[in-house]
């Protein structure tokens, strides 16, 4: 609390005070969880700052209608894990279809004038880890409950800033998840490009990989391996 109480906010509040809604879902009982139309997600699947949806897990959409109507996911919700992989937390985004959650992971939602990215961006900076980890239970099996996470104590500052922080937050997380696939595209292209070699000849691979670079708004030099992006 002394490193946050250097900064200087205006004052701080509980993440109670924030929030309209907290809660988390659970496991259809009997259910077998390779059958249904709703994608389910899990404390796997949620790292800090980003959100894997290319889950094998589903529910049915009676269960998401009905008894996970709670946990239906929208645009700015804000994920916590909270049992197994504590504290990573993340913001939903581009959602795409219905989707849920089972009983490892929290589901916030803000008032609507605080920036769902400054939270997001405290909770999982060095000091908000901390705090997350001192208020867990169980060494074995740790577990954070919705009564301590509510009184994890958030800084407020002026409005105006923290807008700009999280608006500087998203923007950078945005673009460190673009560079990474980015970088997976460049390997599955280059790892096609060696088997069309192996397959055809070299100067066919090349062309192709030329091609496809082309397409992605890359200009390569093949011959000393140097790139550079050309962004839009």
């Amino acid at each position: 609390m002394q490193k946050l109480r250097a900064l200087k906010p205006h004052k701080f509040v509980y993440l109670s005070e924030l929030l309209t809604t907290i809660t988390n879902g659970h496991t259809p009982r009997y259910h077998n969880l390779s059958i249904g139309e709703v994608k389910f997600l899990t404390a796997e699947h949620i790292a800090d700052f980003k959100i894997n949806f290319n889950t094998e897990k589903r529910i049915l959409s009676k269960h998401h209608n009905g008894e996970l109507s709670r946990t239906r996911l929208l645009n700015n919700d804000i994920l916590v894990t909270i049992k197994g992989r504590i504290g990573n937390v993340a913001i939903v985004e581009n959602l795409r279809g219905n989707v849920n959650l089972n009983q490892d992971v929290a589901l916030l939602r803000l008032t609507p004038e605080i920036h769902p990215w400054y939270i997001v961006g405290f909770l999982n900076s060095s000091i908000g880890k901390t705090l997350i980890e001192q208020i867990c239970t169980g060494q074995i099996n740790p577990f954070l409950g919705f009564g301590n996470l509510k009184q994890i104590q958030i800084p407020i500052f002026d409005a105006k800033f923290m807008n700009e922080i999280g608006e500087r937050i998203k923007e950078k997380t945005h673009s460190a998840h673009k560079a990474s696939a980015e970088s997976k595209e460049l390997l599955e292209l280059a790892k096609t490009g060696v088997e069309k070699a192996i397959e055809q000849d070299e100067k066919t691979a090349i062309n192709w990989m030329k091609q496809q670079l082309k397409n992605l708004g890359i200009s390569i030099n093949l011959e000393d391996a140097t790139y550079e992006y050309r962004s839009n």
